[in-house]
């Protein structure tokens, strides 16, 4: 039903459109998904105002429809909506994760304006720094890389190296934003905050790896063994 609203919706049929919103209130829930999937499609008036009410719904696989929908929408006013939608934290992992694999989306479409940049990475950081306790690494590296995309190498190296927190950062999360600094290529002050942490108990493994990856590097080299393994002085 909602497949077929949507196409002739496409046509620019008033009724059909109607129809495919009123069907976003439908009591079956994978009526409610193929609505929020179909209005990711195209321009279609009205779309994002339903899929931000559709990223509240009680029904995860819906939330998760609207979230991408979201993200992929070609509307202007997508971005905006995408910020407004991810102020809460979401109960499921994969909502959270599409959320932040959802504003690399925005920027890709060129829906999340340059005055969003901020909200946006406010909330990515604030969702990492979250302890969600099922939250997933998966979760974590779509975070620190929409978080990377946004530009905001400061934060990463925070969550990296774990300053300026007054709570134990989640490890994953640490592991995340080392591997999307590796991903933003050669940088001083990220080269000198990975070194620092290569003897970090926790993620000291990830950041050898991503320094070694900057640097364009292996481990076999005298630089390395000097690292991993200081020597010892004679007593």
């Amino acid at each position: 039903r909602a497949c077929a609203a949507w196409v002739l919706a496409q046509r620019g049929e008033d009724a059909p459109l109607a129809a495919l919103m009123e069907s976003a209130k439908s009591r079956e829930w994978a009526v409610r998904v193929a609505v929020a999937t179909l209005l990711g499609e195209g321009k279609l008036d009205g779309a994002v105002p339903v899929l931000a009410s559709l990223t509240k719904d009680p029904k995860e696989n819906v939330r998760r429809a609207a979230v991408f929908s979201l993200g992929r929408s070609e509307d202007s006013h997508a971005g905006a909506a995408l910020v407004l939608a991810a102020l809460g934290q979401d109960a499921d992992p994969a909502v959270r994760r599409l959320y932040a694999t959802a504003f690399t989306d925005a920027l890709g479409q060129a829906t999340l304006d340059r005055e969003q940049w901020k909200p946006s990475r406010t909330l990515l950081v604030v969702a990492l720094e979250h302890d969600f306790p099922d939250a997933t690494l998966e979760e974590r590296r779509a975070q620190a890389f929409s978080l990377a995309r946004l530009g905001d190498r400061p934060a990463l190296l925070r969550l990296a190296t774990g300053a300026l927190t007054t709570s134990e950062l989640p490890q994953d999360s640490r592991r995340a934003a080392i591997e999307a600094l590796a991903r933003l290529g050669r940088h001083d002050a990220t080269e000198q905050a990975l070194e620092g942490a290569i003897r970090d108990p926790k993620v000291g493994d990830d950041a050898a790896l991503a320094l070694a990856r900057i640097r364009g590097e292996t481990f076999f080299e005298s630089q390395w063994r000097a690292l991993l393994a200081p020597a010892v002085p004679f007593r």
